[in-house]
């Protein structure tokens, strides 16, 4: 097949083809083959969107979030966070479990924000398993204490190859927080 040109990306982007408009932002976005343009960039992106391209939900979530290329707005970024989040897109799991975490752009809601964490989880995202660990270690919000289930998030993330999360496991088996007591064990961990 011939390689891509911007001229033959920007062809099949005016022809509806939402891959090409995806990478047609990319290319504004960046400044590859064209002169950098965030205007144009969230054009494109937001032409892929339209058409359920989850990568471009998720950089028109970023467009907004960031006030790159459109005026920013908690709001419309939480819209195309949540479409990439719906289409599997793990960063976008993990921005939303964020925002309703901390209230952006939506009301605060830790058990929300554990769902999308969890997604994005599943998907072996250590921030997410971090995220999770956080709040059942501290029980914050509509979410109690579990330090169980804050060790075996931890420990999750730890054998993904968090250090952070590492030294998070060491410190509950040194203590016995939610695992049984363990000096080895928290040896070990640190």
């Amino acid at each position: 097949p011939p390689q891509d040109t911007p001229a033959s990306i920007k062809q099949r982007a005016e022809a509806g083809d939402a891959e090409a408009q995806n990478k047609l932002g990319m290319m504004y976005a960046l400044g590859m083959g064209v002169k950098r343009d965030y205007v144009e960039a969230a054009k494109w992106f937001r032409r892929a969107a339209d058409q359920g391209n989850p990568d471009a939900e998720m950089k028109v979530a970023m467009m907004y979030d960031t006030g790159y290329g459109v005026q920013r707005d908690a709001k419309a970024a939480m819209t195309w966070y949540s479409k990439a989040a719906e289409h599997g897109n793990a960063d976008a799991q993990l921005r939303v479990g964020l925002m309703y975490e901390l209230g952006q752009g939506v009301p605060q809601n830790i058990a929300t924000a554990v769902q999308f964490y969890t997604k994005a989880a599943e998907k072996n995202r250590t921030d997410a398993y971090m995220r999770l660990g956080n709040i059942y270690e501290t029980g914050r919000g509509n979410v109690a204490k579990n330090l169980r289930r804050a060790a075996e998030c931890y420990s999750k993330a730890a054998e993904i190859g968090s250090s952070e999360a590492e030294y998070k496991l060491g410190h509950m088996y040194e203590e016995g927080l939610g695992v049984a007591k363990n000096t080895e064990q928290a040896v070990a961990w640190y």
